[in-house]
């Protein structure tokens, strides 16, 4: 007996009448725990390990601030609160984002924010415009990312879901101890411009890490029947 790809899939449909949903069930949760499912919790965790390096920054950033910019520490510590408070405060915003594009898009669009926040800042030499590119335009960037990378791994985990959220959280601790001492590298080498100009493009791999984000194959289709009044049938014939 001869089999075809049709008889393979094993398509199942079931229909519930009172809710009008029909749903398609195929094989194509094959990347559900396995697979492909490894390559996006890296992506998670990678992207949270970008997050960890820019929520650690500032207090390195701050110093070589007060040098070249501003000698004046309660004012130029509202950068580094402006880009971390952006972050967390922007979370909705970047959740309707995600939901409305996708974690791939958001990683991205996150990236090239991150990239032209600190690109713009590496040129500034102004508390009022760092607020404005390192602080809220990078913290937003940052903030699409960090969303994405916490949403990704529920499409792709189910029985290792708890796993895959302690694995991609556990990215952010490790940008946490490689943050500082790679800011205070680029410092002392390139001074604030150069390194600002420089983390940004090691941020901009955020774009890296939502390209290995693809939308998951749904394993269910569901469409919604709008269900329309019937009409009386009337015979042809009186």
């Amino acid at each position: 007996m001869f089999t075809t790809d049709s008889d393979t899939r094993r398509e199942k449909y079931s229909a519930n009448s009172q809710g009008g949903t029909i749903v398609m069930d195929t094989d194509q949760d094959r990347d559900i725990d396995r697979g492909y499912a490894w390559v996006v919790l890296f992506a998670a965790t990678f992207s949270n390990f970008i997050t960890g390096m820019l929520v650690y920054s500032p207090g390195v950033f701050n110093t070589a601030i007060l040098e070249e910019v501003e000698h004046d520490l309660s004012r130029t510590s509202w950068i580094g609160s402006t880009l971390v408070g952006t972050i967390t405060m922007l979370g909705p915003v970047a959740g309707v984002f995600t939901n409305r594009f996708g974690c791939k898009v958001a990683t991205c669009t996150g990236g090239m924010l991150v990239l032209i926040g600190m690109s713009a800042a590496s040129f500034i030499k102004s508390v009022n415009g760092l607020l404005l590119t390192n602080g809220i335009l990078t913290g937003l960037g940052a903030c699409l990312a960090v969303n994405a990378a916490g949403t990704i791994p529920g499409y792709y985990f189910k029985k290792r879901l708890p796993i895959s959220f302690g694995v991609s959280t556990a990215g952010t601790a490790m940008g946490l101890f490689a943050g500082g001492p790679l800011v205070a590298i680029l410092l002392q080498t390139y001074s604030l411009s150069g390194a600002f100009l420089i983390f940004g493009g090691i941020a901009s791999n955020f774009c890296v890490a939502g390209s290995l984000m693809r939308p998951r194959r749904e394993a269910a289709l569901e469409a919604t029947i709008t269900e329309q009044p019937r009409l009386p049938v009337r015979s042809a014939l009186y």
